[in-house]
C-alpha cells in the first residue's frame, strides 16, 4: 500500500469561506476552538484538538473561530481500498500514537509519514466496517466466494477452488468477479491476507515467523515481502507502531 504525500503540513489561521472539494484527501486538525463543517446534508462539530478526515471530492465548508488555527494534511492513497471510508471525525485522543507523529511539524520524512498514514487509514477502514459488510450489495456468488475467502484465508485457495465454490467456469468468474469489484480475486485474497495478518500482529502473543507459518509462508523474508507490499512498512516495525487497543470504542464518532 502506497500513501503519497502531497503535503506535509499546512499551518493557517483561517477558514476557508465557501463550500469546496479537494481532489486528494485531506486530514484537519483544529485548535483553539470547535470547528463547524457544513456537509451537504449536515452539519459536524469538531472539538478543540480533534481532526476531520474529508475523502478526495466530498463537499464541504469549514467555519471556525477567529483566532483558531488549521493543521491540514493532503495526501493520496493511490489504491481503491480506501474508497468506503466516510467523511468523519478522528479522536485525537484515540489516535494519538499516530496524529502526534503526522502533524509533528519536526517530522519531514514523508515515507515515515505515510506509513503512519497507512496504519491510520486501515484502523479507520476496521471500523467502519463489519465483516462482510462491503459484500451486500455484491452479485450473490461473488459475496459467497468472499465469504469463502475469509474462511480460508490461511489456505491460500486457488482460482479453480473459487470458481468451482459457485459452480462457474474460471473465465466466467473471473470476469464476474471483476465486473463486481473493479479487481481480481487473487488480489482480493491478497489483501484479505494481510487484513488477516495485522490483525494477527496487533492481537495475538504469536511470534512474526510463528504468523508467516501460519499463512504458509516458506520463511520470515518471505512474508515480510509480501506484507511491506500490501501496506509499505514491515511486520516488525507495525508491530512496534501499533495502535493502543480501545474495547469500546466509544470515542470515535463517524459521520454517515
Amino acid at each position: 500500500m502506497k500513501i503519497e504525500l502531497l503535503t506535509l503540513n499546512c499551518r493557517l489561521r483561517c477558514f476557508y469561506p465557501g463550500s469546496h472539494t479537494h481532489h486528494s484527501w485531506q486530514i484537519d486538525q483544529y485548535q483553539k476552538g470547535v470547528a463547524k463543517i457544513y456537509l451537504e446534508d449536515q452539519i459536524v462539530e469538531v472539538p478543540d484538538g480533534d481532526c476531520f478526515l474529508a475523502p478526495s471530492y466530498v463537499k464541504h465548508q469549514i467555519i471556525g473561530p477567529k483566532n483558531s488555527i488549521l493543521n491540514s494534511l493532503k495526501f493520496d492513497p493511490e489504491t481503491t481500498r480506501f474508497n468506503r471510508i466516510p467523511p468523519m471525525i478522528i479522536s485525537f485522543k484515540k489516535y494519538s500514537n499516530v496524529l502526534s507523529e503526522l502533524f509533528n511539524p519536526d517530522l519531514l520524512n514523508r515515507e515515515i509519514k505515510g506509513h503512519y498514514l497507512g496504519i491510520l487509514l486501515l484502523e479507520l477502514l476496521q471500523t467502519c466496517l463489519l465483516p462482510g459488510e462491503s459484500e451486500k450489495t455484491l452479485d450473490k456468488r461473488v459475496a459467497q466466494v468472499i465469504h469463502f475467502m475469509r474462511r480460508n484465508v490461511f489456505d491460500s485457495p486457488r482460482l479453480d477452488d473459487l470458481a468451482k465454490h459457485v459452480n462457474m467456469s474460471k473465465s466466467n468468474f473471473v470476469r464476474l468477479f471483476r465486473e463486481q469489484t473493479g479487481g481480481s480475486a487473487m488480489r482480493k485474497m491478497r489483501q484479505l491476507k494481510g487484513e488477516k495478518a495485522a490483525e494477527m500482529l496487533r492481537h495475538s502473543d504469536l511470534t512474526i515467523s510463528q504468523i508467516a507459518d501460519v499463512f504458509g509462508f516458506s520463511n520470515l523474508q518471505a512474508f515480510s515481502r509480501f506484507f511491506h507490499h500490501e501496506y509499505a512498512i514491515y511486520p516488525r516495525e507495525f508491530r512496534t507502531r501499533q495502535l493502543p487497543k480501545d474495547k469500546d470504542n466509544s470515542i470515535s464518532r463517524k459521520v454517515s
